[in-house]
């Protein structure tokens, strides 16, 4: 599952953050289901990000991806 993280109000960010949320009891019950956020959201608050949501196996910034 890959969430991409366009935040631009506080709004669209506590929408991430809940489907995130949400996402944990997947991952909980199917730990082969692979969870990936990117986005500009990744790419402000990374640090913050992996600590608060252990379950999210990658955190792409936007620049991690080649054309």
């Amino acid at each position: 599952v890959i969430l991409n993280s366009c935040v631009v109000r506080q709004s669209a960010e506590d929408k991430v953050l809940d489907k995130l949320s949400n996402l944990k009891a997947l991952k909980r019950n199917r730990p082969d289901v692979i969870l990936a956020l990117t986005g500009c959201m990744v790419d402000s608050k990374i640090d913050e990000l992996k600590s608060s949501l252990p379950h999210v196996d990658f955190f792409l910034k936007p620049q991690s991806f080649d054309d």
